[in-house]
Formats: structure tokens, sequence, C-alpha cells
């Protein structure tokens, strides 16, 4: 089949593993539209460090293999803390008017924009007032987060009566904020969610169900290919962290350290200590300087990643494949249900009430404890240790 010139599919690639989902995504349903990804090269720290520049231009070769036009954009949204429904939507509002008015999408006129594959962020209304017209839009995953809370904050009749309303302001140009329906959830964590979920008082009834595997196996030859990664002849074990931090209780993070321990072959396996690409704290760095000096006290084998290193930015699920990894440690993230799906032979392990109790970065911490459930329903192929 002739690919449609003419007819165009939109990704917005709001972190780099967004962009590896679309590209598995790409993978698993071929279609002949044209397409077309925007990345953010904003200054802020958030668009900054999920989407290193530099680092993506390493990949630029193999990003071509799967898209037809690349296009940076200067796109942020920075909100300010609001009390009530309306303010938030005003100032969301004025948000996407000024990301509008100096974004140039540079979509041709004979353009017909068919799909929109983005994961919130307000790019879709953005790229909605440039249109003037509703393609279908779907929703990219790029956290556990925007899951947990589709399937745990149902919707009310308020909710209902205020979306009815943003859209009537929406449609008499009162507002550049539309409440946007999307058509199906794109990734890997839903598939085991049988619960509806509710995006924007929407519900999404499809799932569109990706597995990371077979890209991430072509990432890490590439990245082979480009680079020379050292290793040493011993088996890698992953230790990837975002926000761990040291219990109150000195038993509990004692008993943490010896169970880690207990999984390791001292002999055989070497530690590989990766540390999230963007967030981090002195609570944290507290934590792992803490656990090292326990491998070296119990003479474990391990290996940082320096902040200085290039696989800093690397995603963990990338660093697994480069470095044949199969057993992984992790906090909450959604590396360990990423990996776990991805190949049935790597061992994911999430010390979840640990997880739960000491972590530094407190924004959902109160969610992610009241709906502990979610994690076991998303984490069927992980092992969570006490």
């Amino acid at each position: 089949m002739v690919k449609k010139e003419n007819i165009c599919d939109v990704y917005y690639g709001r972190t780099l593993i967004t962009i590896i989902s679309v590209m598995a995504l790409l993978e698993k349903k071929k279609n002949h539209n044209k397409k077309i990804l925007y990345i953010s090269n904003n200054d802020q720290k958030v668009y900054k460090n999920h989407l290193n520049k530099k680092f993506l231009d390493f990949f630029k070769v193999f990003l071509k293999r799967y898209f037809d036009e690349i296009h940076y954009i200067d796109y942020s949204r920075n909100l300010r803390k609001k009390n009530n429904f309306f303010s938030k939507i005003f100032e969301r509002s004025k948000s996407i008017k000024l990301n509008h008015k100096k974004i140039d999408f540079k979509i041709k006129k004979n353009f017909k924009i068919s799909n929109v594959y983005a994961g919130g962020d307000d790019f879709e209304n953005t790229l909605l007032n440039e249109l003037g017209y509703f393609p279908k839009f779907h929703y990219l995953e790029h956290g556990y987060g925007p899951l947990r809370d589709s399937i745990y904050f149902p919707v009310k009749l308020k909710h209902l009566m205020f979306k009815y309303l943003i859209k009537f302001f929406y449609h008499i140009r009162i507002i550049s904020y539309y409440p946007i329906r999307y058509q199906s959830y794109v990734g890997v964590l839903g598939k085991f969610i049988s619960n509806k979920k509710f995006f924007n008082y929407e519900s999404i009834n499809k799932n569109n169900d990706i597995n990371l595997n077979n890209i991430l196996s072509k990432l890490s030859k590439y990245v082979e290919r480009k680079k020379k990664i050292k290793k040493n002849k011993l088996n890698y074990v992953l230790f990837c962290y975002v926000a761990f931090s040291i219990s109150k209780e000195k038993k509990e993070f004692n008993d943490l350290l010896n169970k880690i321990s207990s999984l390791i072959d001292k002999k055989k396996e070497c530690v590989l200590i990766k540390g999230h690409p963007v967030y981090s704290s002195i609570e944290t760095k507290k934590f792992v300087k803490s656990m090292i000096v326990f491998f070296k006290k119990n003479k474990i084998k391990y290996q940082l990643i320096s902040k200085d290193s290039f696989l800093k930015d690397m995603p963990a699920q990338i660093i697994v494949k480069l470095y044949k990894i199969k057993k992984v440690f992790s906090d909450l993230s959604t590396v360990p249900f990423h990996l776990g799906d991805a190949k049935k032979n790597i061992k994911c392990y999430l010390p979840l009430n640990y997880a739960l109790k000491n972590q530094s970065h407190d924004l959902y911490k109160t969610r992610d404890e009241k709906f502990k459930d979610f994690f076991y329903k998303i984490g069927r192929n992980v092992t969570f240790i006490k």
C-alpha cells in the first residue's frame, strides 16, 4: 500500500520512554500515514532533563527509521497551584494561548491530521487550537500516576456539569482549553487494569497494549554499535532508584539491605546503581551512600553510574538490555513494571511497603499509600519483597 502523504499521525514525546513506547506501537501496528514527532526543547528543568537534546541527537538516525518528520518546539507548561476548578482552567487556557502563539508546528496546508498520540501536558490543546478541527486523540503512558488516578477518582455529577460548561466556554472562544476525549490508552501498564479509566472526565474504553522487549533490543544494539560501554565479566544486577530514603527505624533499613544482599550472588554478580535522570534529593543521596557502605562491608561488588556518565540519561529499560541484566531492584517507578512485562526471565524486585513509607518525593505519597492495591494489579510479573 502506498503511503498517504497528506494524511498524518502526530506524536508528542513527553519523555524518552514515551518516545520508545511510540516506536513499540509503530512496530506493533503498521500504518501508512505520515508520521510527525514533536519534542520539546524548552529550557525548563522538567523538559530539559526528560528530553536531553544531546542525548536525543545520539539516537537521531534510529528515530528517523520510524518518523517522517521530527520537530523540536519550544513547548512548556508551568502552572501555579490554584484552589478551584475555574482558576486552574483559566490558567491552563492562558498557557495554551502562549504556546500556540510562539510555536510553528510546520503543518502543511494540504496535511490532514488523523490521529494524535500524546500524554496530557496540554500539548493536545495547543495543537487543537492550531488545527481548528478534532482528530482522534490517544493517551500515551508516561508514568503510573495518571493511570492510578484514572481508576480511583470516578466521575461525579459535578464533574460532568463542569465538563460541559468548559466545552461551552471553549466553543464560544472564551477559553482555549478543551477536555480532550481519548480513543485509547497506549502503554504497558494498562493490560492488567479491568477498571474503567477516566481521563478529563471521559471514559477510555480501549486499551492499546504494547510490549517494549523488541524495540529495547534494537535500541541496545544501536547503542553498542555507536558507543563503547565498559563492562566487567561479572553478571550485572540493576539497582535503580528515584526517591528511596533511609527509614527512621534503623532495623527496617537494615532489614531491606540484608534482604537485597541475600538475593545477590557476591561471587558472580555486580550491582549497577542508577538514579533517576531528573529527580534527586539529599535524603535519597544519603540512602545510596549508606547502601554503598553496606555493600563494601559485605563485599558486594558495585558500580555507580555517575551524574556525568552517558548512561545517566539512558532509560533503565535500555540499560537492562545493554548489560544483559536478569535481576532488577527498584523503588516506585515504571521500571520494574515495564521490565517484568518485557521478558519473563528478568526478575524484578520491589520492596513496596518500604518504598511507600520511605520516600523523599512525597507529592503523591498519600495516593500511593491509599491505593496500594494498584501496584499489585500492574505488577503481576513483579516480586514484592518485605
